[in-house]
C-alpha cells in the first residue's frame, strides 16, 4: 500500500515540476525584466525604490490597490527596513494564492527580493 502511495506522490511531484517549467517559460520575459531591475539595485542601492515601485505596481499578489507608498516608507525608515516589509508582503506562504502561475511569479519575485536583501546585509 505504501509503495502505491509513494508512486502517486512521485508522479504528482513530477507533474507539478512539469507545470512549473511551463509557467516559468511563459514568464520568461517578465523574469528577465525583474532580473535586470534587481541587478541595477545590486549595483546601486539608490535604484531600490524604483524596483519596489515596479513590482508593487505591476506584480502585486493582491488584486486590489496596495496602500504602500515606497517613497514615504523609505523616508520614514531605512532602505533595508522598507525592503523587509516588501519581502514580507511577497512571501509565498503569506499570500494564499490559488492561481499557480501567480504563485510561481510571487515565488520568483521573493527570490529576487531576498537576493537583494542579502547584498544589503554587509551594510
Amino acid at each position: 500500500m505504501q509503495d502505491i502511495r509513494f508512486k502517486y506522490q512521485d508522479q504528482e511531484e513530477k507533474d507539478i515540476l512539469e507545470k512549473k517549467k511551463e509557467y516559468l517559460e511563459e514568464l520568461k520575459d517578465v523574469l528577465k525584466k525583474l532580473d535586470e531591475q534587481a541587478d541595477k539595485v545590486k549595483e546601486d542601492k539608490n535604484n531600490l525604490a524604483t524596483f519596489l515601485k515596479y513590482i508593487l505596481e505591476n506584480h502585486s499578489p493582491i488584486r486590489k490597490t496596495i496602500n504602500f507608498n515606497v517613497d514615504e516608507e523609505i523616508t520614514k525608515s531605512s532602505l533595508k527596513k522598507t525592503l523587509l516589509k516588501v519581502i514580507k508582503f511577497y512571501h509565498p506562504d503569506s499570500n494564499g494564492l490559488e492561481e499557480i502561475k501567480m504563485k510561481i511569479l510571487i515565488e520568483e519575485i521573493a527570490k529576487r527580493l531576498n537576493d537583494i536583501y542579502s547584498s544589503f546585509k554587509g551594510e
